[in-house]
């Protein structure tokens, strides 16, 4: 942006600041994409790797838990800070009762990004994993005693095995990757002074809209995020303010994303989803029998009745019925009566699918 836009200069600026600038790959470059995991949440990969898979289950810095006392035996206080330990089980049943549901969220948090994880893939998963417990299996602590209980459940663990693999690798298609044109070989020397602003180089990300900067992730998880925070039409502003700290996001971003939230939220269709007074949850997490945990973007509750809405803003796709579908299943497994199944499509109009 100031000193010109040479390949050398541009090469002596990527140095000094390659920590912290960022280059999006196009969608053609035969890459490889490294990312956090929750960066990668809502998106799917031909293969995935997941190295260093063994996270601490329970893994804390210096947790503290405030919990009820006898304030007679405690010189009038009632409540006293604690350090969160093992031992707290023997403190009495109330401080049994902080630890199990503290560890028990650890646990949630835990399953919920391995979840993520092991999902992202189309054709192929790898896992990169070590046995770092010395406690017996039966009382997993990382994620590698999950994969060793796995494997024993299936008869197939083995100590002296370092690999193991299941079903057909896919065979990859003969036809090689496209050379975008802004990675040919031949780039022509350019030189700008300080003086000539319109040729820029400009590290920033590009809209949410410009195709080649991942726009369906930033898009996608930014509209369920506000969404999250809508309980009824008269939320929507105060949602909206708070998207306006995110840096990436321009002010014609956000009228766009309280236009399109108004337009569902008021949709002649959805309206009874948000109406004042329903007692209604966004991005309530369901644990199947199975320990899956599912997702609903909004499930509207009358007693044993329940509604299930969730939003899309990609191109439809069948996928997202057997989804919806399986939100339907979990809940009538734990006794519900589900009334309605809707997918609602925002990617042009407001457009509500019943399933």
């Amino acid at each position: 942006q100031k000193e010109g836009c040479g390949i050398a200069v541009f090469l002596s600026i990527w140095e000094k600041r390659k920590e912290k600038l960022s280059i999006v790959a196009p969608e053609a470059l035969d890459a490889v994409k490294v990312m956090t995991v929750h960066e990668a949440k809502g998106l799917e990969f031909p293969v995935v790797i997941f190295p260093y898979a063994n996270s601490h289950i329970y893994e804390e810095k210096n947790p503290k838990l405030w919990a009820h006392v006898p304030s007679e035996d405690f010189g009038g206080f009632d409540t006293l800070l604690f350090s969160k330990k093992k031992e707290m089980i023997q403190y009495g049943d109330e401080a049994a009762r902080l630890y199990a549901e503290e560890q028990a969220k650890l646990e949630l948090d835990a399953f919920n990004l391995l979840y993520v994880a092991l999902t992202r893939s189309i054709c192929a998963l790898y896992i990169i994993t070590e046995n770092a417990s010395k406690e017996a299996v039966s009382q997993p602590k990382y994620y590698a005693d999950l994969f060793i209980q796995y494997l024993q459940n299936k008869g197939l663990w083995d100590a002296a095995t370092r690999k193991f693999s299941f079903g057909v690798l896919p065979v990859k298609s003969k036809e090689p990757w496209p050379t975008p044109k802004a990675y040919q070989r031949h780039i022509p020397y350019r030189y700008s002074a300080k003086r000539m602003l319109e040729n820029k180089l400009a590290p920033k990300r590009g809209g949410l809209r410009d195709p080649g900067q991942e726009k369906a992730m930033a898009w996608g998880n930014i509209f369920h995020d506000l969404m999250a925070q809508i309980h009824t039409i008269t939320d929507i502003p105060e949602a909206i303010s708070q998207l306006a700290a995110n840096p990436l996001l321009e002010d014609s971003d956000l009228e766009i994303l309280e236009k399109k939230s108004r337009e569902l939220v008021s949709h002649q269709a959805l309206r009874t989803f948000f109406e004042p007074g329903i007692t209604a949850r966004n991005e309530s997490e369901i644990i199947t029998e199975n320990g899956l945990i599912l997702r609903p973007d909004r499930m509207v509750f009358r007693e044993k009745e329940v509604w299930l809405l969730d939003y899309k803003t990609g191109k439809k796709n069948e996928k997202d019925k057997e989804q919806l579908q399986s939100y339907g299943d979990a809940l009538e497994e734990m006794g519900y009566k589900v009334k309605q199944k809707v997918l609602a499509y925002t990617q042009n109009q407001i457009e509500p699918i019943y399933i």
